[in-house]
């Protein structure tokens, strides 16, 4: 008969203080395949309560920004006081407004046929009468394509 494992074993054993009987229990655990999602789920629950590292980034920059300063004093009016986050927001508008000009450009290049013609079609086996604009009649037979022009047809084309 196999033991139970409990969670606060495999919490002590996660954070490094687990004796070698609870490391020996532990291995023999998971080898049921059935335990190794539940090692994971309470492993992942305790790196959550317990961070390994959390950088402190503003006085990491802080750091950068010194020893720039003292090395290279001749770019000193390069560096302000501002953080470069401020900065790249004075114009951050700006690349919102070019990514949606891209994009707006983008979708009428790709859909540009849909807005400047208009297209009629059959499907298997349908023949359809068409009046054009123009006063002129079609008659599509089956399965069939035609495009006219949306704007101007009949009168410059």
């Amino acid at each position: 008969m196999k033991p139970q494992l409990s969670k606060n074993t495999l919490l002590s054993f996660f954070s490094g203080q687990a004796s070698p009987l609870q490391k020996k229990l532990i291995d023999e655990w998971l080898k049921e395949t059935k335990n190794k999602e539940l090692f994971y789920e309470w492993m992942e629950e305790w790196e959550r309560e317990h961070p390994q590292f959390l950088p402190n980034t503003d006085e990491a920059l802080s750091t950068y920004l010194f020893k720039i300063e003292t090395a290279f004093p001749q770019y000193q009016k390069l560096i302000s006081s501002e953080s470069p986050k401020l900065k790249s927001r004075k114009f951050q508008w700006l690349g919102y407004a070019a990514s949606v000009t891209i994009l707006l450009s983008l979708i009428f290049f790709l859909a540009k046929d849909t807005f400047t013609h208009e297209t009629y079609r059959t499907a298997f086996g349908e023949v359809r009468k068409l009046d054009l604009p123009d006063g002129s009649t079609v008659t599509l037979n089956a399965n069939s394509i035609l495009r006219i022009p949306r704007f101007g047809f009949g009168k410059t084309s």
